[in-house]
């Protein structure tokens, strides 16, 4: 609630919440902006109660705040004004600020400005947290609400049906972080693509470059939100300016990017020798399907060979026994040691 921006409305969608989390909410209600919606537990992620609290929104922007990450007391104020300026741009997000169980602060640079992470935005993952992305209610006049069908990940779906309708080109990606995004206490792994994410928690192990400001200690008494919302309340604007200078030198250290390339080709290798290792591992099976077929081709062929000779044998037998019964029905006819029986006789026995 302590945003610099006083005008906007919180609505909180409770999807089957327990009595304490009521609790809590009830203590800030005296708040006439916040607004309480109690439903019971959705499909899902709840999505669709989410769809019924959009409705419900008065304001110009939406703006997203889950339960597990932070606003920075200047967000709304930030890119509230981004809007506000440019009539042609109808969703704008900030730099993500990633955070580990340890209270490392990496950023990430995703930038939907390159086309290279464009494509993957559009067509294989979501590296951007919901809490850094704002757009115009209009939205969802225009485009529809979040689909309630999908199992996960409908933020993302509209934000690239809202991209899609302004042909990729209807946002502004705001440099200065305004959100810390922390891992779900429900997560024990991410499981979607977010590979600037796994670049990021690979470079935040060099800890010779990390400035000691993106260095928040904490500890497993209490959730790593606490301690960080602890430090930024005594002085909010001091705190964001700090991490914001230390993200700027950090990512316009030339170490920085040298090491992130160098990490992002290991990536890249990392996952050629996968598909390496899998090509092997076909082939060899190939080629074991090869040999077991062989094998079975030669205890055919040799079953085959047998088969064959039983039938010569046989076809033989037939044979034998046709020119036999043949041999009697003919003789049958003939008068018994005449001159032609003797002379038949002969003939059959040279025949046969």
């Amino acid at each position: 609630m302590a945003q610099t921006e006083p005008s906007f409305e919180l609505l909180i969608v409770g999807d089957g919440c327990d009595n304490r989390t009521k609790r809590i909410i009830k203590r800030y209600q005296r708040d006439n902006r916040i607004k309480w919606f109690d439903f019971v537990k959705g499909p899902g992620f709840g999505y669709n109660h989410r769809n019924r609290v959009f409705k419900q929104a008065r304001g110009k922007y939406i703006a997203f705040a889950p339960h597990d990450d932070i606003l920075l007391p200047d967000h709304l104020q930030i890119l509230g004004a981004h809007l506000d300026k440019n009539r042609l741009v109808d969703i704008v997000y900030s730099r993500p600020l990633w955070v580990d169980r340890k209270g490392q602060i990496m950023p990430s640079t995703f930038n939907l400005n390159s086309r290279k992470m464009m494509r993957h935005f559009m067509n294989e993952g979501n590296a951007v947290p919901a809490a850094c992305f704002v757009h115009r209610r209009s939205c969802f006049d225009r485009l529809g609400y979040w689909n309630d069908k999908l199992p996960q990940a409908a933020d993302w779906d509209m934000y690239k049906r809202i991209l899609a309708a302004g042909s990729e080109k209807n946002f502004i990606f705001e440099s200065r972080p305004t959100t810390l995004h922390f891992l779900a206490s429900w997560r024990s792994r991410r499981t979607h693509d977010e590979w600037p994410h796994v670049l990021a928690t690979s470079f935040a192990k060099k800890q010779s470059f990390i400035p000691d400001s993106l260095k928040i200690p904490v500890t497993e008494d209490e959730p790593e939100q606490i301690t960080f919302w602890r430090l930024i309340k005594r002085d909010p604007a001091k705190w964001a300016d700090n991490v914001r200078q230390a993200v700027g030198a950090l990512i316009d250290g030339t170490q920085y990017y040298t090491t992130l390339d160098m990490l992002q080709l290991q990536n890249e290798l990392d996952i050629l020798n996968q598909q390496k290792t899998e090509l092997e591992k076909q082939i060899k099976d190939q080629i074991q399907a090869r040999d077991k077929h062989i094998s079975e081709l030669n205890v055919e062929n040799a079953r085959l060979h047998k088969e064959l000779g039983r039938l010569d044998r046989r076809l033989h037998e037939i044979q034998s026994s046709i020119t036999f019964a043949l041999h009697r029905k003919f003789f049958s006819w003939i008068k018994p040691n005449s001159r032609l029986h003797r002379t038949l006789r002969a003939i059959m026995r040279r025949l046969t």
